[in-house]
């Protein structure tokens, strides 16, 4: 018999989100944590920072889909410049 547990129907603070997003986009290595500033109020997950590459970009909206309280979540992502080129140039997407 399951037993019932009251934590998992309790509203996650935005503490609680932010722990379970944070350990979601960065567990493998693929985002690192240096270069993506993650926001958390009332459930919506805001991402900001640089990655590599537009996949990267899908791949941290993607892994955050799952996470319990989480409701939406805004990718601001930017992808870094490629270092062949001259200049500063991110681009947004």
């Amino acid at each position: 018999m399951l037993e019932h547990n009251s934590r998992f129907w309790e509203a996650k603070t935005n503490e609680e989100i932010h722990h379970g997003v944070c350990r979601s986009l960065f567990r493998d290595g693929l985002i690192s944590p240096g270069n993506v500033i993650v926001y958390v109020n009332k459930g919506v997950v805001n991402l900001e920072g640089l990655v590599s590459d537009r996949r990267t970009k899908q791949y941290a909206s993607d892994c955050l889909t799952g996470i319990y309280a989480v409701q939406e979540v805004q990718n601001k992502l930017r992808l870094k410049a490629d270092h062949g080129l001259v200049g500063n140039m991110d681009w947004q997407i």
